[in-house]
């Protein structure tokens, strides 16, 4: 039996909200009910995220540590936080915190007085695989995989190349550079890299990293084409879905409001614009009306996305595949979204999904949908089978737990 040491900076349970903790439990939840491995987790949590972990149900050996959100304990946090925002020449590029590293460290020091010794440390999220040097330290002996939800130093030349003002252009463009150089080392220390899409297996080849060390696994998503056997639309729903503390989702929302919706609605006043997502920013929540609905956490998104045109994504930061999306061409609803949007999924413009990088392009599209009912029917059809011939999440647990099985051949 392998000894399996999974280390995450975000704890894992069946209700969590975002797509990566999804992911996450997905496969550590698979790799513990398999014979062939002895897991052990190192893993974190928000205090209020505490009452709804299920490790111990699911009898997962597991080192946590509860990230405290009192008053007192976030301003001790606040110089790190400060730090990592300013400092230009942090290596990690502001992604690791303080406490995530100092608490693996410690950790690490004691399960090994303990007598632990794993046969393979599976680094899970680009913070996590940036300290595997720090981590080699304990283990130097161990296999190394680093599970690479998405290449980050992409998300930080994305946000760099949209930020305007030229002081913090340089700031980001030089925080950018330091996080490149460390990610790509830090890929090329360990044994295995897996991504969760092919386009960032292609990036990271084209950075240096070897082809023969990088494989690719599905990610899990809720899977939506049993709960939409037929489309069903009410014309005038279009839908944005995702987590809305997030800048990328409300500064798109934002974006499609002024330049694309407000259009749109004085052309067709049922038109109306439904936000889904939890924990709005407040400066969307400047925009909310009778035209523009913000629902904050709902527990079944799909009900949404089933009464709509049309879901759209004009995302201008982020990097890696787009859970929403697959779950929404999962589902058939039309996708109408951009190039950073559609990335990592084999889909065809007018196909499996509309491709809009202009507001007009956008406008354009809706219009169609509206008056061409059909093109409901053939891309949605056309989006669900490619899913799902594309995303077997079984099958790649399979594929995922035979190439932690070579690692020790």
């Amino acid at each position: 039996m392998i000894k399996l040491l999974i280390i995450s900076p975000y704890a894992p349970y069946d209700k969590v909200s975002h797509a990566g903790g999804q992911i996450h439990n997905f496969y550590l939840k698979k790799f513990n009910n398999d014979h062939n491995f002895d897991v052990r987790l190192i893993t974190f949590a928000e205090s209020i995220e505490v009452p709804k972990l299920d490790l111990q149900h699911y009898k997962v050996n597991c080192n946590l540590t509860v990230k405290s959100n009192k008053i007192i304990h976030r301003i001790t946090r606040i110089p790190d936080r400060i730090m990592r925002t300013v400092n230009i020449f942090d290596r990690y590029g502001g992604i690791v915190s303080s406490f995530f590293r100092n608490n693996v460290i410690r950790i690490l020091k004691k399960i090994k007085n303990e007598d632990y010794h794993p046969d393979v440390i599976i680094l899970v999220w680009t913070p996590t695989a940036l300290l595997v040097n720090e981590v080699k330290r304990f283990y130097p002996n161990a296999k190394y995989v680093a599970f690479e939800h998405d290449v980050f130093f992409q998300n930080l030349k994305r946000k760099c190349l949209v930020e305007s003002d030229p002081l913090k252009k340089k700031m980001k463009h030089k925080k950018y550079s330091n996080e490149l150089h460390t990610e790509l080392n830090a890929l090329k220390s360990v044994d295995q890299v897996i991504t969760l899409n092919y386009k960032d297996k292609e990036l990271l080849v084209a950075k240096g990293i070897n082809n023969q060390n990088i494989d690719v696994v599905a990610p899990y998503f809720h899977f939506m084409k049993d709960k939409f056997p037929t489309i069903r639309s009410t014309e005038n729903d279009i839908v944005f879905y995702g987590a809305m503390s997030r800048p990328e989702n409300y500064e798109s929302c934002i974006w499609f409001i002024e330049n694309v919706f407000n259009k749109l609605v004085k052309k067709d006043p049922l038109l109306r614009f439904v936000i889904v997502g939890s924990h709005p920013n407040d400066s969307l929540l400047r925009y909310k009306s009778e035209k523009v609905i913000i629902t904050g956490f709902v527990d079944h998104p799909e009900k949404y996305l089933l009464n709509s045109l049309c879901m759209v994504a004009p995302l201008f930061v982020g990097a890696g595949i787009k859970i929403k999306i697959l779950e929404a061409m999962s589902a058939g609803i039309v996708v109408l979204t951009n190039k950073i949007g559609i990335e990592g999924i084999p889909a065809s413009d007018g196909v499996h999904y509309l491709h809009c990088e202009t507001d007009s392009e956008y406008i354009q599209a809706i219009v169609q949908l509206k008056k061409k009912k059909s093109i409901h029917q053939d891309i949605g059809d056309s989006a669900k089978k490619l899913i799902a011939e594309n995303y077997n999440v079984e099958e790649s647990y399979k594929h995922y737990s035979e190439l932690i099985l070579k690692l020790m051949d």
